[in-house]
């Protein structure tokens, strides 16, 4: 089953995305994956790395890969 995305959440990371505040939003993109909503997670780190991410989503995936499994986006990312 996946996690809920309340419009709260939405607006949540748009405020972090808009601010830059990496380490909070891979911290969002964490708790969905916990939560069993890995395809939103996917499209927002994927969306994110368009926008200026890339460093910090490869090497969170390179350091911490089990509790980060993003592995088809991140792994693009790195080869590209």
């Amino acid at each position: 089953m996946h996690a809920k995305l309340t419009p709260e959440i939405r607006r949540q990371i748009r405020k972090k995305a808009m601010n830059r505040d990496r380490i909070c939003i891979l911290h969002l993109i964490q708790r969905y994956y916990r939560r069993g909503a890995e395809l939103f997670a996917s499209q927002l780190s994927s969306s994110l790395a368009t926008r200026g991410f890339k460093n910090v989503l490869c090497s969170l995936y390179e350091s911490d890969y089990d509790n980060f499994p993003i592995s088809e986006s991140v792994t693009s990312l790195s080869i590209g």
